[in-house]
């Protein structure tokens, strides 16, 4: 599973494998990345072991292979291609500085620049994707924060995720990807959406793509979202309440990013998990008139408190203090 659920994390402890084995070298990068064995193998010899990181990083390429590609079943050959069509110095130097790296012999390759690599070719593939990629019958992709959802992974360059979201309806994945074309169209459907249904008053601000691209989610989940979702989307309104009877999850005194929830809590135990700790988040705040973010560490900090075996406690506290460090539930 991808995305751990917040409170099993805590029961963790969060170890960080960031060395990078000297590889037997003989075969470029590039050549090894698109076979599932060859690419495991590149990985191992680099010391990226965890289930979560190998998966996610296949994910990245899989990913970035197939929107650059009009059939979706990209090869390498689509990423030498997109040279071609990159625009500006900055998209062609990052380009260039991922293909010293993926060209290389794979023992000349540290673990931190494979991975930023597949980070810079997700970006650009993200960037340049072929319009072939918004056909609703194939999957919709959303972008997340890497530094909350795998630290290992965000150790080594990782900035951000890619979350494939299987379940959705055609119907759902139309709506998305009608959506997903143009940024201008989709700030436009976030407003409308969201401000008609009572969520706040949305401002472009400092939101990103990745952001932009889980608002726009949460806007059509009243059309398409399973039951949960919706009582998830309901949760996440009440939460930015910033007046009796009044919501608005942009305003800068709740300041968190919940909103990203519906994307990344993937399995019904995490979302029922999420709907549990907004509730209790909800009346920290109407008991002791605190905003939202207060009265959320406030819920977690109480958590940990509250456990009895030393060593869990310690590694409570430890992630929290992960969190807290990285805002990994703040709209920063």
């Amino acid at each position: 599973m991808i995305i751990k659920n917040l409170f099993l994390t805590l029961l963790l402890v969060c170890s960080f494998n960031i060395s990078a084995a000297v590889g037997s070298g003989g075969k470029a990068v590039i050549d090894l990345i698109t076979a599932p064995k060859t690419f495991g193998d590149l990985l191992d010899q680099k010391g990226i072991y965890k289930n979560e990181s190998v998966a996610q990083l296949k994910t990245s390429v899989e990913y970035s292979l197939s929107v650059l590609s009009d059939s979706g079943k990209g090869s390498i050959e689509d990423l030498k291609a997109l040279k071609s069509r990159l625009k500006g110095k900055s998209d062609n130097d990052m380009y260039d500085s991922m293909m010293s790296v993926l060209e290389r012999e794979d023992g000349a390759v540290t673990a931190k620049e494979l991975v930023t690599a597949i980070n810079t070719m997700s970006r650009l593939s993200r960037k340049y994707a072929k319009q072939a990629s918004f056909d609703p019958n194939r999957t919709v992709s959303f972008g997340t924060c890497a530094s909350c959802v795998n630290e290992e992974l965000s150790e080594l360059g990782l900035d951000f995720v890619i979350i494939e979201k299987k379940d959705m309806s055609k119907g759902f994945r139309k709506d998305i990807k009608a959506n997903m074309r143009n940024k201008r169209t989709m700030i436009k459907t976030i407003q409308q959406r969201l401000g008609s249904k009572g969520y706040g008053s949305f401002k472009r601000g400092d939101f990103s793509d990745e952001q932009l691209e889980s608002l726009l989610y949460l806007s059509f989940i009243d059309k398409h979202g399973s039951a949960l979702e919706k009582e998830l989307a309901d949760r996440i309104k009440r939460v930015s309440q910033v007046s009796p009877g009044k919501y608005d999850i942009f305003d800068s005194a709740n300041g968190h990013s919940f909103f990203n929830l519906p994307i990344t809590a993937r399995t019904e135990r995490d979302k029922r998990m999420w709907i549990e700790l907004l509730d209790e988040t909800i009346a920290e705040m109407e008991a002791n008139n605190k905003n939202t973010m207060d009265a959320f560490y406030s819920i977690l900090q109480r958590r940990v408190d509250n456990e009895a075996d030393a060593g869990k406690k310690a590694d409570k506290q430890s992630y929290l203090d992960y969190l807290r460090k990285h805002k990994c539930f703040e709209n920063k």
